[in-house]
């Protein structure tokens, strides 16, 4: 899965002709954080305040940081669907916790009610005295 963020980054890099040193050093980070940023993998995306300090170390016009930012939301979105949220294969699912949810709401609205009614029946009894 190649990284539209990478692709793009690598294309303006050769075309300011920047190098992944130059590029390092102007956004104060570490080559080898660089060199993420620039893998195909997509697995390390800049956050959104990165992704602004690069279009300005860049000097990307407007409709290039459109792209650029266009380009990372699509590269999140493969990163994280919608559905593999749902499923159970690291650690427990939206949905059971959901379920876990309900049932100590179920557990907190029966103890509560019971308590109620045990507050009326010992009013009722203190009151028939």
């Amino acid at each position: 899965m190649a990284s539209f963020v990478s692709e793009f980054l690598k294309r303006k890099l050769e075309e300011r002709n920047i190098s992944v040193d130059g590029f390092a050093d102007s956004m104060g980070i570490t080559i080898d954080l660089a060199k993420k940023y620039l893998s195909e993998s997509g697995r390390y995306l800049p956050s959104d305040r990165v992704a602004k300090k690069i279009s300005m170390v860049l000097k990307l016009t407007r409709d290039e940081e459109s792209e650029f930012l266009r380009n990372l939301d699509s590269d999140r979105e493969k990163l994280l669907p919608a559905d593999e949220l749902l499923t159970d294969e690291s650690g427990p699912s939206v949905k059971s916790s959901i379920m876990k949810l309900w049932i100590l709401t179920g557990i907190t609205f029966f103890i509560s009610l019971l308590s109620l009614v045990l507050s009326v029946l010992s009013l009722f009894k203190s009151g028939s005295h």
